[in-house]
């Protein structure tokens, strides 16, 4: 009888230290398995420019990059015809699942009063997807030349949901700015742009016309802290259980 009772009680030992252990790789296991990264980017970055005379073909540049990290775009054309058009882009950019951030400047200049345009536009945009919730931080400043007769320009940039067709954020900033958001991106589809455009045009003097505009921005994710899910705490409550019975089984055996 006394050996009896000491190969259940062996055996319940057994049980319960079982259910403990199935309980802590419950709740242990959770965070110790590494997951996927909670966004997926895809970027899209593009400058263009051209320096011609009105309505004839010119000199023209247009280079576009889906690399996502380090890489970035330069490119300038030139025209000499008794006046000078001169247009420059260039953006550099670096993108991972943490977030991303780019810089973007274009600059034309027309000098004479001869019948030339210049232009240039720096662009990014990266479309991304959300696993699962997380929060982002986004902090800017554009740059750019005061509204003055034979210039132009502007600077824009944009977060939309995809999934919903609405906007986050529009920035169309003045001249010099910073600005900022913050927020929850739901699990979903976004798309970010980012965009910069210069344009000069003859000037009726000899002073040269100069247009400069330019975006610079970081966009940081962070995961959401979850709680623990309700199969961990069944099965930490389950353990728990087996541990008090396995001492009330201990405190009623004879001596």
């Amino acid at each position: 009888m006394r050996r009896a009772v000491l190969t259940r009680s062996h055996s319940t030992s057994l049980a319960a230290r079982r259910l403990i252990l199935i309980a802590a790789l419950g709740i242990v296991c959770p965070a110790s398995i590494s997951r996927a990264d909670p966004v997926r980017i895809s970027v899209q970055t593009l400058i263009t420019g051209f320096a011609e005379p009105c309505c004839v073909e010119g000199n023209h540049f247009s280079q576009a990059s889906t690399d996502l990290g380090g890489s970035n775009l330069d490119a300038t054309a030139l025209t000499l015809q008794g006046t000078t058009a001169m247009s420059s882009a260039a953006i550099a950019w670096n993108a991972g699942a943490a977030g991303f951030a780019a810089t973007g400047l274009t600059h034309t200049t027309v000098i004479g009063t001869g019948d030339l345009n210049a232009t240039a536009d720096s662009r990014f945009g990266a479309r991304f997807s959300v696993l699962e919730p997380v929060t982002f931080k986004f902090s800017g400043f554009s740059m750019g030349t005061p509204t003055v007769p034979n210039v132009g320009g502007f600077v824009a940039i944009q977060l939309a949901s995809l999934s919903s067709s609405s906007a986050f954020f529009f920035d169309f900033p003045a001249v010099a700015s910073t600005f900022g958001h913050a927020g929850l991106l739901e699990a979903g589809d976004y798309e970010f742009s980012a965009a910069a455009s210069a344009l000069s045009w003859p000037a009726r003097s000899i002073a040269p016309a100069e247009s400069t505009e330019g975006f610079g921005f970081d966009f940081a994710f962070s995961p959401v802290a979850t709680t623990p899910e309700p199969a961990s705490l069944v099965l930490f409550g389950t353990g728990f259980v087996g541990f008090v019975v396995r001492n009330q089984r201990r405190k009623r055996m004879p001596a």
